[in-house]
């Protein structure tokens, strides 16, 4: 596979794009409230918005409105019972989380809750939930790379995972 066609040139600026402004939004981080909360720059619509596309990724709005066309109107039940399921939490479950304002992670809200352990054994399973998530992206990124740029899939890895590595520790 050539490593300047197009396709490897727009995936390159792509990558080098993403991290120069990862790298300049991260200066002047000093903690990880900041970190966490992006130094409470974005409004209630930014955060709602990218919530949203969190979660409601493009391939699934797609797979879902062709499920029931496909299929019929009861394949959409499920989805409104996530809507239900957000409304729901809305009303009456974010209300009693403002008890919460200072927490930042879970595990920060489990202390609060049930005491130093409670907070321990929630950030040791949060820890081992993201290090187990990250790992699968790294490896998703050099099998990538393998397929769409024609490296070796264990240099991606590698590759991929120092560059996560230096764009979060700078803030990224």
């Amino acid at each position: 596979m050539q490593y300047f066609s197009i396709d490897s040139l727009v995936v390159y600026a792509f990558l080098a794009i993403t991290l120069i402004i990862g790298l300049r939004a991260g200066r002047g981080i000093t903690n990880i409230r900041e970190y966490a909360i992006a130094n409470k720059m974005y409004g209630t619509g930014v955060l709602t918005i990218t919530f949203l596309a969190t979660y409601f990724e493009g391939h699934n709005i797609i797979s879902i409105q062709k499920s029931i066309l496909s299929h019929g109107l009861v394949l959409g039940l499920p989805t409104l019972g996530v809507a239900i399921m957000f409304f729901y939490a809305g009303a009456f479950i974010v209300p009693k989380m403002l008890r919460f304002q200072r927490s930042i992670t879970l595990g920060d809200m489990m202390q609060e809750l049930y005491g130093l352990q409670g907070g321990i054994i929630t950030g040791v399973m949060g820890g081992v939930y993201t290090i187990a998530i990250v790992g699968v992206q790294v490896l998703a990124l050099g099998y990538l790379c393998e397929s769409l740029l024609g490296w070796r899939a264990d240099w991606s890895i590698g590759l991929g995972g120092a560059i996560l590595i230096l764009y979060a520790s700078l803030g990224g």
